[in-house]
């Protein structure tokens, strides 16, 4: 094998690995993201369920 042909071979290896490293660390941030959104979501539930309860409440009252 020609020492072009080799040198190319290392670069493109190379290149792969660090696609494949950036391809990990998005799909690591992109699940991190999905989590946090699913636990902001259900907050929002939970937040939006006990402001129903004090509204009844306080209506309750009047």
């Amino acid at each position: 094998m020609s020492t072009n042909l080799r040198i190319f071979l290392q670069e493109n290896v190379a290149q792969k690995e660090d696609q494949e490293e950036r391809i990990a660390t998005l799909e690591k941030r992109y699940l991190n993201a999905q989590r946090e959104s699913t636990s902001l979501h259900d907050l929002n539930e939970k937040l939006e369920e006990e402001l129903k309860n004090k509204e009844a409440q306080y209506k309750l009252l009047l």
